[in-house]
């Protein structure tokens, strides 16, 4: 969404930013009494013209709706007789130049107005939506240049799904702090940008255009219920609905920690694009190999590589140890048995290591509860200074 900033409607302090609409001729300049708001964008410096500089913005067609790298043109034509500067370039009478994101609009030597480019990227994954109803949407999210998409986008702002559970998707979204929101909040975002003009009175919430001013709606208004999936232990509608909300700090929340995934073949993309997106780093270990632990000794020598690893590695502030062991154990003993279980369960007792669950990562992950997958046990340190080599005495 192509968005102007600068010091209209008489803002003393900081700025303004409104909507600048695909299809639409904005003149920027001093109002006059009585004169209509609507295509108007008004400073009241005296030094500014009536007629000061028309913004033209291109249009924006149904097809580009689901195309997340596409912008409508945006041209600037000088109205007023006295050259101004446009991003170091000047500008005379009747001049069209074609404007770009963060070009500086020199109105005159101390007042400048900032073009912005702000993005709102709406991947839909309420399947209540039929076709029609995303062409209806569609043609709606032309008239103000959002992006609305039934595939998942890697520049996506929004995530709209009418009810959460543990799903891949859902849970990638928050790894990348898009805020999840049900349908309403897309018909609140077309509302304003839409329904409303600049002309329209405030509502009863104080929300004017987008024109008027640009705020998008609170994401917070418009959560998804939660939903307990029927292959879920835990039952979600049970947890505080915030855990749910975008958080920035998730794209850190492994930062230091190393995953050691043991599964068939490899480890499955859910678990770690959930790592590397949080800022991990993982090792699969595939327990169907060629050479599988058959006795006590050899698992205890699988999960010794990993502590003296684990002892080379940076400590982490609240963990005990760095490296996280994550082990399914339904699968694991579906494919060796109990017996080679009990087997890794030793070995990893023997090297001061405990493991966690994919979904007990999850969890922490949702919870911001780093330590609740902390894989050392009190023990833990003293292995793993046993595990360093002795000096050579002379």
């Amino acid at each position: 969404m192509w968005v102007i900033s600068g010091p209209f409607d008489g803002v003393q302090e900081g700025v303004k930013e409104k909507l600048l609409k695909p299809g639409t001729t904005y003149t920027v300049g001093r109002a006059k009494a009585g004169q209509s708001l609507l295509n108007r964008i008004n400073l009241e410096q005296k030094a500014i013209s009536h007629e000061h500089v028309d913004i033209i913005v291109g249009n924006y067609e149904i097809d580009d709706v689901s195309d997340s790298q596409a912008k409508p043109i945006v041209q600037l034509v000088l109205k007023r007789e006295k050259d101004i500067m446009v991003s170091n370039e000047r500008v005379t009478k009747g001049m069209v130049l074609d404007l770009e994101v963060g070009s500086e609009i020199a109105l005159t030597n101390k007042i400048s107005i900032y073009l912005l480019w702000k993005p709102v990227v709406v991947v839909n994954a309420d399947n209540r939506v039929k076709k029609e109803k995303m062409r209806e949407l569609a043609t709606v999210a032309a008239k103000i240049g959002v992006t609305v998409s039934k595939t998942w986008k890697d520049n996506a702002t929004h995530f709209v799904t009418p009810s959460v559970n543990m799903s891949r998707r859902a849970l990638h979204s928050l790894m990348l702090g898009i805020p999840l929101v049900e349908i309403g909040w897309l018909e609140e975002l077309f509302r304003r940008g839409n329904a409303l003009t600049p002309e329209s009175e405030p509502d009863e919430y104080g929300v004017v255009a987008l024109e008027s001013h640009f705020i998008l709606p609170d994401e917070r208004d418009f959560r998804p219920k939660l939903v307990k999936s029927d292959d879920e232990d835990e039952d979600i509608t049970e947890w505080p609905i915030e855990l749910w909300d975008a958080n920035p700090a998730r794209n850190t929340i492994w930062t230091g920690l190393q995953f050691h995934f043991f599964c068939d073949d490899t480890a499955p993309t859910e678990w770690t694009d959930q790592i590397q997106l949080g800022g991990g780093t993982f090792k699969s270990h595939n327990i169907n190999s060629e050479e599988p632990v058959t006795t006590v000794e050899e698992a205890k020598i699988l999960f010794q590589n990993i502590r003296i690893g684990a002892g080379k590695m940076s400590k982490v502030t609240g963990m005990v140890s760095p490296v996280v062991i994550v082990i399914k154990p339904s699968e694991l003993i579906a494919l060796l048995g109990k017996s080679t279980w009990k087997l890794y369960q030793e070995g990893m007792k023997a090297n001061g290591f405990k493991h966690v669950t994919p979904k007990d990562v999850t969890l922490a992950a949702l919870q911001m509860d780093v330590a609740s997958i902390d894989c050392g046990l009190e023990t833990f340190e003293s292995v793993i200074h046993s595990a360093q080599p002795r000096k050579s005495s002379e």
